[in-house]
């Protein structure tokens, strides 16, 4: 049998040592440093710092879903295809296949995939999912209540995406229509969007119709109020200085970034090349593209952000080019 623990004695892993003031001071570091944009450090400083992080958090890992929340596909998407219909009675929610829901509302027929919010939460606390998979039914629900809310020239934005989603929503549109979208780099694209007061909603072909506007002139302004709007957060040569690796962190938009190169221009020339990640739709990585060790040491890091975020984008590291973006070759894992 095995001994107790001594008396104030904290094992690795323990409810203790995961509670422990360093470890919410060691993750409180890493938040504080990204706030930053720049972070006044090497990379080599950097990723031995993250991985640190990693070690700690691997012997903290809660269990993987919330109390009551099926772990299995089929058993998830009944659960939350319920849990939808409860908070929006008026609505008709049929369960499409794993992961997959097809809702009726305000004259309108969506589809919803929960295959981001299912990872999220078998990879994540039972707290942290419980409350990631309230927000995202909030979300669902006021994006169906605004279904037929007329959007404005202003309402358009551009979002990140992976390929899949944007195929995703293509095979939904089937005949009515193809997505407002375009390749970004590697399996990354841009997506035109609604941004309305509670949702960010993908647009539809009545929208095209009720704005008077072509596909290419609806994708064109969508960039032009995003980079309007969002162009100041771009770090200046100024903020940077060279060999110092950087991140951004806000929210859906700031992924967004990603698809204006020429705001960038001038923190590559400064580099001397760039290299940049989005590995969530919230986050974006970037570092001088310095050696041949700089594009993989910066996926090691956008390994670990994909690995837990909500809402993962990409792994691929892409290299800034006076004709866009790039993706960097690198040894599959």
């Amino acid at each position: 049998m095995p001994k107790p623990d001594a008396p104030g004695k904290i094992t690795l892993g323990s409810p203790e040592f995961c509670r422990s003031p360093a470890i919410d001071a060691s993750i409180a570091t890493v938040k504080l440093r990204s706030q930053g944009q720049v972070l006044g450090e090497s990379m080599t400083r950097f990723v031995r710092f993250i991985g640190m992080i990693m070690l700690v958090l691997a012997f903290c890992a809660a269990p993987a879903r919330a109390q009551g929340v099926p772990g299995d596909e089929a058993g998830f998407t009944a659960y939350v295809a319920n849990a939808f219909q409860k908070l929006a009675p008026n609505a008709t929610v049929r369960i499409a296949g794993p992961l997959h829901l097809t809702i009726k509302q305000n004259g309108q027929t969506w589809e919803t995939h929960l295959g981001n919010i299912y990872s999220y939460c078998r990879r994540n606390s039972a707290d942290e999912c419980a409350g990631a998979l309230e927000l995202h039914l909030d979300r669902i629900v006021a994006a169906h209540n605004e279904g037929e809310t007329r959007v404005s020239r202003s309402d358009l934005r551009v979002v990140v995406r992976q390929k899949e989603y944007v195929d995703e929503i293509k095979e939904h549109l089937g005949d009515s229509g193809d997505p407002i979208a375009e390749p970004l780099c590697a399996d990354l694209w841009v997506l035109g969007v609604a941004d309305q007061p509670d949702t960010i909603r993908m647009l539809q072909p009545s929208d095209l119709t009720a704005l008077d506007l072509s596909p290419d002139e609806i994708l064109a302004l969508a960039k032009q109020n995003t980079k309007a709007e969002e162009r100041g957060r771009v770090p200046t040569v100024k903020d940077a200085h060279k060999g110092e690796a950087g991140v951004l962190i806000g929210d859906t938009y700031t992924a967004s970034l990603f698809a204006f190169p020429e705001l960038w221009a001038p923190l590559a020339h400064a580099f001397g090349g760039l290299i940049v990640t989005a590995p969530s739709s919230d986050q974006l990585l970037f570092m001088p593209d310095d050696g041949p060790g700089a594009a993989a040491a910066l996926r090691k890091i956008a390994e670990v952000d994909f690995e837990t975020a909500m809402r993962p984008l990409s792994q691929a590291v892409c290299r800034w080019t006076e004709n866009g973006w790039v993706e960097v070759s690198l040894p599959q894992k």
